[in-house]
């Protein structure tokens, strides 16, 4: 079952109490304990500070995609006039959400939420199908109405609308026997719906060894100098604490003297005051009370374990956790004899009359002073403690649910008028003046969809909606129709569709509720709605309408929809001259080739599949990157189609005539390609022969068969031994195969071939003319004969009459066949199984949308995005996005359609939509944009995406005297960002372990995990992506002559400090001075404090001879200088990765290069290391160089280890999806 918990109790301030805690609790132990159940937590997105704690409790436990937040306009506080309006909304809209999620059970932590905080809680104000469990903790201000209710009108109004949601609960599930009598008592009609699951402690809470520096570390925090009196709780009147003030002062001076009284927890300021109040009232010192404060798990733990003693006074309880927390930490404890506690502490001497002040003053008395007594609570609690447990717990729960649970098999009526319910039910909430909140409603309406579970499949019936023909694609549709409608795909909702050639798509309410026999009162065909995740399949075959709609269909996929067809076969390409109109063929291939721009085709052969996939490539026609072609079997059985009733009169006296001879049938529209004149020839020359057979046709009047018709009107043997069945019910088909001897499949191509699989099912043995799909369809199982003549096929019926007289034909009862639920079943799984594309991969491209530098990083970002575009994970769209500073993320659609070359024509730039389980991935370094997007991707994270980076290197942090003033404080500030977020991958092992240890010495406010992995980039140049815009090669052809003259060392990268042109420079200048003949190439723009440098090298003696600046160039240009280049230098002082070092592999070209870590990861053993920082000592290194490649003893760059690109782009792919899932 799917059990979904509603997890407000931890969200509002009740998180800083019991219920927080118990609810916490609970749901932990629920999914440890869940098994083969699946369990999803609704979190309420108006109290958006619990989001973040709750998904890092369940981090590992759950997956965070199971973790889904709802929105609704807010305030809601029900204490704040004004606020009626927006809580019934988001009353209607909490219930629909957690519909959407579809749910066998909702559970509610906590029901009596949202006086003073934005929680919202309700039972069956929109979902009155779903079973609803509700955790009973206490009725105590029904129990004790003069305090809480009769006081406070407001509040009373507010807790009797609870009381009316808890009487709809299916199930409640009591902390305790006392909260379960207690509820039983004051509300009679919830008895038998309660169930007492008790409660437990967490593990944490258990004895600790503290050392006495740690002692005195956390008594020093809360200001406690002495051993003390512990309590922790709330501070409302049902807590007892004035009484236990007084109660405290009474104690004898000598044990108030040298102990404190500590309240310890959160609690309101005015409370606070109030209990100093008291407590200088009672006579204590201001040193005596210690109110501490919000205390953290980890302290409290502490607390519980140095007390003196614990007490805990309240009056009225549903359970009192606190007290078992205490006796689990070995604390002793003493409590109110009163409601659930003395069920909890199960020891009578630790007990006293919250009522009686002296009875509170001589317990605690006992407890400090009488050391036997101490150690007797501290054994019976450690004892006591130990019989709960929240694993106990969760399974008594889980088996109370699995009694209310049954997921309602709901008719198509009630869920195909869902939505359009809800929005009617908001309407009449919204009244005029209200109308202002509408754009804030849609957008959480919006958001909701998209984290709901609930998507549509939309099944084009356009034709079988207008008309049936009873043809033999339309018992196709009817048939899945049935079964689809019957069971929908796990998570989808079936929604039949209809469109006409000039008019948009509609749901087909009315049509669908009539196929199902439903009245159709008040149903209307609204105009269809889709949302990221739903699928449109094209069930129907309905060539003008759906051609007219190519657009629209466009328009889904670009918004998330995946778009499929049924089809069917491909005989009007195939066999256009015995069409009935000519136009078809063109509107087939029209058709065809529009399905190719889809996701997919769905083939009722794998033989129609092959010849449609044949046909594409025989015309050219590209298919889209993520269109897939599948196949399948059709149904068999009658009864699992939609069959028609009805027999004739006569059908007795013919069914006798079919079973007195042996009688040939043949299933199928009267048309050329089913060759019934040559059916019909072949039996008249068996007739001839005398042989007495009959024959029987069954098919309705086709085309182009006029002549074959008046032959069977007026044929001497009809109605005699043939007979021609036109239009006859499939009750009345069925018998006909009955009192049939053998069925002839002729027909000179088929989509799959029906006949013969029904034929099976009747074991009638089977002569089919010898084409690919009956082979696929019934094996070595049929008679098979070739030839177009009536005399071929009379040659055929002789043979096989031949060997089933012997008893040796074939056994078409070995034919194997699906049922249409089984057939539907494999249609599931290729339309939401197989290539069906829900998730998302963002992938930010900020910079590269904005401009194309050619940098190093672009050059990454273009190979990657190019890589995972043509090839998408499987279940994953691949969904460039960019933002700037002020403007919001949207999808970079025109600029993805420009960069594959695709058409770009009605392409717009929609703002970017997310749903659980989706990847936002930061592909482009924008450090702008991106750090301005800080409090977004938090906003993505809270709503159950995952944000990764892609972190090419920290130069400016390591290395910030290469950079100019700033660039360092903006780069920390976004990698600052970087860490608050679900993980990065590095382009190096050396860029990961420089970011693991700059991480190491921050504190991060991330709750949850961060991943740290690294990927190698790629490099091929001959298949990479050129960069635009920039120089052919033909400019520098001079340049590339005198690359070949003498040895030519090439430098690849932008001109900055960092890269040690400078050095490089020098050591060629002494070089050239020694008369040593070698050319410097240095291909780069341009960057940053190198002014000097620049010029030094444009006016350079040796430039455009020995010396070669080439700035801006193509990567085509690129790759023809590394092919001319004898040498690569790479000198930089620091790098991410070092891509020119891989990329000069690839072209063999041996490699000079700075012995850091990075280009020892990258290189290996294969370049040439130096370590200098001085130019003499950089020639020196080159000349010992030149020495050893002249002697062919220098390290072999080519065997440096290579990614391709799509490779690299695999492989980070693989760190991001694995990692997700």
């Amino acid at each position: 079952m799917r059990i979904v918990i509603d997890m407000q109790g931890a969200q509002t301030e009740s998180r800083f109490r019991g219920i927080g805690r118990y609810t916490m609790n609970l749901a932990q132990a629920v999914v440890r304990n869940r098994g083969d159940h699946e369990v999803i937590l609704a979190l309420n997105g108006l109290l958006s500070e619990s989001i973040e704690p709750i998904r890092a409790a369940f981090e590992g436990l759950l997956p965070q995609e199971n973790i889904r937040v709802w929105q609704a306009p807010g305030p809601v506080r029900e204490g704040t006039p004004g606020n009626s309006v927006r809580r019934r909304t988001a009353e209607l809209i909490r219930e629909a959400f957690l519909a959407s999620l579809l749910p066998d059970v909702i559970h509610i932590s906590s029901l009596f939420e949202g006086y003073v905080d934005d929680a919202v809680t309700s039972i069956g104000r929109f979902d009155k199908r779903t079973p609803v469990s509700v955790s009973l903790y206490d009725l105590i201000p029904l129990t004790n109405a003069d305090h809480y209710l009769k006081p406070h009108p407001r509040y009373s109004a507010y807790y009797e609308r609870k009381l009316s949601w808890l009487r709809k609960a299916s199930l409640c599930l009591a902390i305790s026997r006392s909260a379960g009598r207690e509820a039983v008592g004051h509300l009679p009609e919830l008895s038998g719906r309660i169930v007492n699951v008790s409660t437990a402690v967490e593990p944490r809470f258990q004895p600790l060894e503290i050392d006495e520096t740690s002692r005195r570390e956390i008594c020093r925090k809360y200001s406690i100098d002495r051993p003390f009196v512990l309590y922790t709780g709330g501070a409302d009147e049902r807590k007892n604490l004035p009484r236990l003030l007084r109660a405290y002062a009474a104690l004898p001076n000598h044990l108030r003297s040298s102990h404190q009284l500590v309240f310890a927890g959160r609690m309101p300021q005015g409370d606070m005051g109030r209990l100093k109040r008291e407590s200088h009232a009672a006579g204590l010192e201001p040193h005596e009370l210690v109110l501490t404060g919000y205390v953290s798990d980890e302290d409290l733990v502490r607390l519980y374990n140095l007390c003196r003693l614990f007490v805990f006074p309240s009056w009225h309880e549903g359970f009192g956790l606190p007290a078992l927390e205490a006796m689990a930490c070995g604390a002793p404890v003493i409590a109110a004899n009163t409601s659930s506690l003395p069920e909890i502490v199960q020891f009578k001497e630790s007990l006293f009359d919250p009522f009686r002040v002296q009875s509170i003053t001589q317990t605690m008395q006992r407890a400090l002073a009488d050391e036997e007594f101490r150690n007797k609570l501290i054994q019976h609690g450690l004892k006591q403690a130990g019989h709960f447990s929240w694993d106990d717990t969760a399974r008594k729960a889980i088996n109370a649910w699995g009694k209310i649970a049954k997921r309602p098999k709901t008719k198509y009526g009630d869920t195909t008028l869902n939505s359009s319910r809800l929005y009617h039910a908001l309407a009449q909430e919204l009244p005029g003046p209200q109308a202002a909140g509408l754009p804030a409603l849609a957008a959480c309406l919006a958001q909701n969809a998209l984290a709901g579970e609930e998507r549509q499949l939309l099944l084009d019936i356009s034709e079988l909606s207008q008309r049936d023909a009873a043809t033999g694609v339309q018992r196709v549709v009817k048939s899945y129709l049935k079964w689809l409608l019957q069971s929908p795909p796990p998570g989808f909702r079936v929604e039949p569709v209809y469109a006409t050639s000039t008019g948009g798509y509609r749901y087909a309410r009315q049509f669908t509720l009539r196929f199902l026999g439903l009245c159709e009162d008040g149903a209307r065909d609204e105009p269809i709605r889709w949302r990221r995740g739903d699928v449109f399949f094209g069930l129907d075959m309905q060539h003008h309408v759906q051609l007219a709609h190519m657009a629209f269909f466009s328009t889904l996929r670009r918004e998330g929809v995946n778009v499929k067809f049924l089809v069917y076969d491909l005989l009007p390409v195939q066999f256009p001259s015995l069409l009935k109109d000519r136009d078809l063929e063109r509107l087939h291939a029209e058709w065809l080739a529009m399905i190719a721009s889809t996701d997919g085709a769905i083939c009722i052969s794998k033989a129609t599949a092959d010849a449609y996939a044949a046909w594409l490539n025989e015309k050219g026609i590209p298919p889209a990157r993520t269109f897939r072609v599948d196949w399948l079997h059709l149904g068999g059985d009658i009864d699992g189609s939609v069959p028609s009733k009805g027999i004739p009169a006569e059908a007795h006296q013919i069914l006798d005539t079919l079973r007195s001879r042996t009688t040939f049938l043949c299933v199928a529209t009267l048309e050329p390609r089913k060759c019934q004149a040559q059916i019909l020839g072949a039996v008249e020359e068996l007739w001839r022969q005398g042989m007495d057979v009959n024959l029987a046709l069954v098919g309705q009047k086709g085309w182009k068969t006029e002549g074959l018709i008046e032959r069977i009107e007026h044929h001497p043997e009809k109605e005699k031994r043939l007979f021609w069945f036109e239009g006859i019910s499939d009750e009345y088909l069925d018998q006909v195969y009955a009192a049939s001897t053998c069925l002839i499949a002729a027909s000179l191509d088929e989509g799959f071939g029906l006949p013969v699989v029904e034929a099976s099912r009747h074991g009638l043995p089977v002569v089919a003319r010898d084409i690919p799909v009956f082979r696929e369809v019934a094996g070595d199982n049929a008679f098979y004969f070739t030839g177009q003549s009536p005399g071929d096929l009379a040659q055929a019926l002789k043979d096989w009459l031949d060997l089933y007289q012997a008893g040796k034909n074939p056994d078409s009862q070995k034919i194997p066949w699906m049922t249409w639920r089984e057939s539907t079943e494999r249609l599931k799984d290729l339309l939401v199984g197989k290539n069906y594309r829900r998730r998302q991969l963002l992938v930010d491209i900020s910079e590269l949308v904005r401009q194309d530098l050619g940098t190093g990083i672009q050059r990454v970002v273009r190979n990657i995005l190019r890589e995972w575009l043509l090839n998408p994970p499987p279940g994953w769209r691949v969904e460039p996005v960019y933002a700037a500073v002020d403007q919001p993320y949207r999808y970079a659609r025109k600029f993805t359609a420009q960069f594959l070359g695709t058409p770009i024509n009605g392409l717009t730039d929609d703002p970017m939509e997310f749903a659980p389980g989706d990847c936002f991935f930061v592909l482009d370094l924008q450090p702008q944009v991106q750090t301005s997007k800080a409090q977004f991707y938090q906003h993505l994270r809270r709503h159950g995406v995952t944000v990764k980076f892609l972190v090419h290197d920290l130069l400016t942090i390591r290395m910030p005297q290469y950079f100019p003033p700033g660039t360092t404080e903006g780069f920390t500030s976004w990698l600052m960002i970087v860490g608050e977020c679900d993980g990065a991958i590095c382009v190096s092992n050396a860029v990961a372990q420089d970011l693991r240890q700059w991480m190491r010495n921050r504190t991060w406010k991330r709750l949850r995990s961060f991943s740290l992995d690294y990927n190698h980039n790629g490099a091929e140049l001959e298949n990479r992506l050129k960069s635009p815009s920039r120089p052919s090669c033909t400019v520098h052809d001079d340049s590339l002559v005198a690359l070949q003259q003498r040895p030519s060392f090439l430098m690849v990268g932008t001109l900055e400090p960092r890269k040690a042109h400078a050095q490089v420079l020098a050591a060629f200048e002494q070089l050239w001075a020694k008369g040593t003949d070698v050319n410097l190439v240095i291909v780069g723009k341009q960057g940053w404090m190198v002014e000097a440098l620049a010029r030094r090298i444009k006016t350079h003696p040796e430039r455009d001879h020995r010396l070669f600046w080439l700035q801006g160039i193509s990567d085509e240009y690129l790759e023809r200088i590394y092919q001319r280049s004898t040498c690569l230098i790479a000198a930089s002082y620091g790098e991410g990765f070092g891509l020119p070092l891989v990329e000069a592999a690839q072209h063999k070209l041996p490699i000079i290069a700075r012995d850091i870590p990075v280009f020892r990861e990258v290189a290996g053993n294969y370049a040439y290391y130096f370590k200098t920082d001085q130019p003499d000592d950089l020639a020196h290194t080159i000349t010992i160089w030149l020495r050893l490649y002249l002697a062919n003893r220098h390290p072999k760059s080519e065997h440096i280890p290579c990614l391709t690109w799509a490779q690299s782009a695999r492989n980070l792919l693989s760190l991001l999806i694995n990692a997700h899932n």
